[in-house]
């Protein structure tokens, strides 16, 4: 799994990949699925329906509004979309699919999905803060995403493992999954995968 942000032009007829990068991404790394969380709102071309990789890599369109707890949280308006999202990264990772899942600058939307797949697969919440700032490192919004941070994004971020770890258990990430209703199956076969 990788996560990013978007690939395509901005329409500044920058283009994000070359020819080398996307031979890279196809013989290397062998990403044959993109996840793009977009709004049509926040694309350039809203028709768009290939993959930045190229036509060997599915390209599935699955918009989410927002992120952290206002997104994904069990009781959002966006709770189908949030499950679809991670049983489709879940369940590309269990078939050998190798996926790339990004939005616009990768940190909010994406960050998130990073933040519940790290947290099922165990991946301390240590470890998940830190995957989180790394988001900071964005070329496309270089705004600070500090998990200590008490306004913006910080607070957002404070409030979405606030509110993860009130769900209880063990691994809140994995209770948060089951009442999303993502089957234990598909969870359990993701950890083995992984």
């Amino acid at each position: 799994l990788y996560r990013g942000g978007r690939l395509n032009s901005d329409g500044s007829g920058r283009n994000y990949l070359t020819d080398k990068d996307k031979e890279i991404c196809k013989n290397r790394l062998n990403i044959t699925c993109e996840i793009d969380m977009r709004k049509s709102d926040e694309m350039y071309n809203p028709s768009e329906s290939v993959s930045s990789f190229g036509t060997h890599a599915t390209y599935r369109k699955m918009p989410m509004d927002e992120g952290y707890r206002g997104g994904f949280a069990v009781n959002s308006y966006l709770k189908t979309t949030a499950k679809s999202i991670i049983e489709t990264i879940m369940q590309n990772a269990v078939n050998g699919v190798v996926t790339y899942f990004h939005c616009v600058s990768g940190a909010d939307r994406t960050g998130t999905v990073a933040t519940i797949l790290l947290g099922v697969l165990g991946v301390s919440q240590v470890d998940i803060d830190i995957d989180y700032e790394l988001t900071s490192f964005t070329i496309f919004e270089p705004l600070m995403r500090k998990r200590y941070d008490a306004s913006g994004y910080g607070a957002a971020y404070y409030d979405w493992k606030n509110y993860i770890h009130g769900l209880g258990g063990s691994n809140p990430y994995i209770i948060w999954c089951q009442q999303i209703g993502i089957s234990t199956a598909l969870i359990n076969s993701f950890r083995t995968a992984m």
